[in-house]
């Protein structure tokens, strides 16, 4: 595939006009020349109008007032440090992940990027750069996110930087993102036929697996959570798919497509096999198994450092919804399943079993609190 971009237009400050720009073939000569005057060393090369620095001097000098020149200043500094990270970065990434890199089609500023570039070091500067930029608006009262509606190229630069931020954490194994999950997922699907039942339980199951790495780790808190303020209103959804698109794996919204399709033949399959409806039931609710382990150990855990009464029933589920008392439940559930389909696919009832054990040590753990906190 190919990584040729194209801005989607600019809005005017004055006008509110949408100013549609010309191809990108009109934007090379301006940029290669401009990058001639910085460097003459430096080899030119066609960049996105994102990081063109000439387009920031240009609005620095037409600043009305000495504030909005400050503001483009911030703005072109930003960008510089957005595009050395985000090359450097990106040619990182895609060698590690991508299968074959040279279909990809890098353009060239990334594959002339300096790979020996301590990545760690470009993203202090681009965090530095980026509490310069909400220091300067932050001066008058202004936020950047009202520059950023004036201007669609402010737009599509922010979302070159939470790109580069995905990116990084992902080659950090800072975050648990389901990179490797949807690219793998992907790599099964291909070769699975609906038309079996066996597969089409792998396809379910895949599909709910992935569908809670999704719910889990894509919030729309996720950048302010890292630390990354400037983007706490991004939808990162959308900017990861297009990550995960670009590798040629399964997104988010290819996920939900394939569980609609799939539906109607799990429904049949569902009435006809006895087996299979269980293995159907437990993936249905593996999310919130998971999330009831996840409510017993936090609260297990506050009562150890706080005490309290009858705590478990103050959980993400809401008043008077007992997590202990569900816990159980689940438990009771998930062993009828592992008994009915002992004799069935190794990989359904290893999962059964997995999540049989997660319940058991959670509830044994915290049974001492959950008992002490109901006669307290």
């Amino acid at each position: 595939m190919s990584f040729a971009y194209y801005s989607s237009g600019e809005r005017d400050e004055e006008t509110g006009e949408y100013i549609k720009p010309e191809r990108w073939d009109h934007y090379s000569e301006s940029i290669q020349g401009s990058m001639l005057k910085q460097s003459k060393e430096e080899n030119p090369v066609s960049i996105p109008p994102e990081f063109d620095p000439q387009y920031f001097r240009d609005k620095q000098n037409s600043a009305r007032t000495d504030s909005e020149a400050y503001d483009w200043l911030r703005y072109g500094q930003y960008a510089n440090t957005v595009r050395t990270m985000f090359s450097s970065v990106a040619y990182r990434f895609y060698t590690k992940y991508s299968q074959n890199i040279d279909e990809l089609q890098l353009p060239e500023y990334i594959l002339q990027s300096n790979t020996e570039q301590d990545i760690d070091l470009l993203a202090k500067n681009l965090d530095n750069s980026e509490k310069n930029l909400v220091s300067q608006f932050a001066r008058n009262n202004r936020t950047v996110q009202a520059k950023i509606n004036k201007h669609k190229r402010l737009e599509n630069l922010q979302n070159y930087a939470v790109r580069t931020w995905l990116m990084y954490h992902i080659l950090n194994h800072s975050i648990d993102i389901p990179l490797k999950n949807s690219l793998r997922f992907k790599a099964v699907y291909k070769d699975l036929d609906q038309g079996n039942q066996l597969d089409l339980l792998r396809i379910y199951r895949g599909c709910k697996i992935l569908e809670r790495n999704f719910r889990i780790y894509l919030r729309p808190t996720f950048m302010e959570n890292q630390g990354h303020y400037l983007y706490k209103d991004v939808d990162i959804s959308r900017v990861y798919d297009d990550i995960v698109r670009s590798l040629g794996g399964i997104t988010a919204k290819q996920c939900q497509g394939i569980l609609s399709s799939i539906r109607p033949k799990l429904f049949q399959m569902k009435s006809e096999n006895r087996e299979a409806k269980y293995i159907m039931n437990f993936y249905h609710y593996f999310d919130d198994i998971q999330r009831t382990i996840y409510e017993i150990k936090r609260i297990g855990a506050e009562w150890k450092e706080s005490g309290g009464w009858n705590i478990f029933q103050d959980s993400s589920y809401g008043d008077d919804i007992d997590v202990y008392l569900r816990g159980k439940k689940y438990k009771t559930f998930c062993t009828e399943v592992a008994k009915a389909c002992k004799n069935y696919d190794k990989m359904f009832i290893q999962d059964v079993n997995k999540v049989i054990e997660e319940l058991s040590f959670a509830l044994t753990d915290n049974s001492s609190a959950y008992i002490s906190s109901r006669l307290d």
